[in-house]
């Protein structure tokens, strides 16, 4: 769980609705308690079988433990936003430019194609970071490495 500043508005949000997704997946009927389930319909549990789904104009949802909401309500109790970029450390895209970050921890960052790292990139004196790419590794001005700090820089075809 990551922790907010309690005051704000959308910390409390965040808050309500990691409580609610939390509550779906040790609650809900036909959950596992560990994964989300698709799609929740009041009194669901007493339908037959082939009633127990959502119906929308593209698919019937069951109220079953689904993949898509499980990745989802996993993104989001670690605070990950998969359109944010650059992509946090442990993720990978096709591209990656990283800016205006210190590494001050263990960091592994990866592309399938390209990775740059620039302006206010720092790996602190205690910082480890691995730089994986499919394709170059570009260190621009403003990047640095402070002394004992641990820096790796390894292309990596099979990325592509």
């Amino acid at each position: 769980m990551v922790l907010r500043a309690p005051h704000t508005l959308r910390a409390l949000e965040a808050d309500l609705y990691l409580g609610e997704l939390r509550r779906a997946r040790t609650e809900a009927p036909f959950g596992d308690g560990r994964g989300v389930v698709a799609s929740t319909l009041e009194g669901g549990d007493a339908l037959a079988p082939i009633n127990q789904c959502l119906s929308t104009p593209f698919q019937c949802i069951p109220e079953r433990v689904g993949l898509a909401a499980t990745t989802w309500a996993i993104l989001a109790e670690r605070d990950l936003d998969p359109f944010r970029q650059p992509l946090p450390a442990g993720l990978s895209a096709a591209t990656v430019a990283l800016t205006g970050q210190q590494v001050d921890s263990v960091a592994v960052f990866e592309a399938c194609d390209a990775l740059s790292a620039g302006q206010g990139f720092d790996v602190a004196g205690c910082g480890d970071a691995t730089f994986r790419a499919g394709r170059p590794i570009v260190l621009g001005d403003g990047f640095s490495v402070a002394l004992g700090a641990r820096f790796w820089a390894v292309i990596d075809p099979s990325l592509r």
